[in-house]
């Protein structure tokens, strides 16, 4: 190709990322869940939903610390309360109101009391007294946990965030294993830009603090796994192609190392890039955008997990 030629085809992608940059810039600062979002229901659906599993997941720890969760279970109970004056009650309204009551139990029962959260949650409770009394926290054996020898339905909904493990390594042939199979994950052009960096011991709980979403049970983890994707494989109308192919890998990975019987628990990346910068500390270099960290391990025989509702596939699903 001329230089020219060149010159003209760096131009062509530096205009179309840019414009490409500007309307997803427009798409975030209308519909971004952290902007206007007081009198949007669905907004507030999702932002209910995501602090609905924050207590959920507290109520999963091995043990967790007496009285935990209740600023955020007040935070929880104002959101309801808003939802309700502006939107009514509806049927969404069950899976928080469920996993409050829960709370509430939960925390009553190690000799917390908690009246101000109850006095404020009696309010909503009673006007959905129909609703489901069901507790939100499961304790499950490790044979019901494992995916293994399981057809792929079985394997799926056996499948449960687990957050914390037995004090035993993850032998590196297991995990290789893994990775083979989740190596037949299709992607685009049969690029396999994903990549993966495995810590264990001290470098994972380091990561995992990094990553600050598993606050007071980073140490029960002694493998955590990052998927990142490779941007040298795409193209400049491909800007979005790594986060699919990367989220496709890393949805196999799990699948496949819940298949060989290990507990997982995916861990978002979801940061702004001055955070993802860090990333460089722990040898991932800047070409490489983060997709998730997998925190891997063997099971306990018993373990506690969330419930965590599936929005039926009707609230989900378009057929066209």
């Amino acid at each position: 190709m001329t230089l020219f030629g060149k010159i003209k085809n760096a131009a062509k992608a530096n205009r179309a990322m840019r414009n490409d940059w500007k309307a997803f810039k427009k798409l975030q600062k209308r519909y971004n869940a952290s902007l206007n979002n007081e009198k949007d229901r669905v907004k507030q659906r999702y932002l209910l939903l995501r602090e609905t599993h924050t207590i959920e997941k507290g109520m999963s720890l091995r043990n967790p610390r007496k009285g935990f969760g209740k600023g955020k279970a007040m935070h929880l109970i104002e959101g309801v309360q808003a939802y309700k004056d502006r939107f009514g009650f509806d049927g969404f309204m069950e899976y928080p109101i469920r996993v409050l009551r829960s709370y509430i139990n939960y925390t009553e029962a190690s000799g917390v009391e908690i009246p101000d959260i109850k006095r404020m949650f009696g309010e909503i409770d009673i006007a959905l007294s129909g609703s489901k009394v069901e507790d939100c926290v499961l304790t499950l054996s490790k044979e019901e946990c494992s995916g293994v020898g399981k057809d792929f339905e079985a394997l799926l909904n056996s499948r449960h965030s687990i957050r914390y493990f037995k004090d035993e390594p993850v032998g590196k042939e297991l995990i290789d294993k893994a990775l083979r199979m989740a190596s037949r994950t299709p992607s685009a052009c049969n690029r396999q830009a994903w990549r993966t960096h495995v810590y264990s011991g001290r470098r994972a709980h380091a990561l995992l603090q990094w990553q600050g979403g598993c606050r007071g049970f980073e140490d029960e983890i002694g493998t955590a796994i990052l998927v990142t994707a490779d941007l040298r494989a795409f193209l400049y109308y491909e800007q979005g192609q790594a986060y699919i192919d990367g989220g496709l890998y890393a949805m196999n990975l799990i699948n496949a190392l819940h298949s060989e019987g290990l507990g997982t628990i995916p861990l978002s990346c979801g940061f702004t890039f001055e955070k993802l910068e860090s990333l460089k500390e722990f040898g991932v270099p800047e070409y490489e955008v983060p997709i998730l960290i997998i925190g891997t391990g063997v099971m306990e025989d018993m373990v506690k997990v969330p419930v965590s509702d599936r929005r039926p596939i009707e609230s989900t699903n378009i057929y066209h």
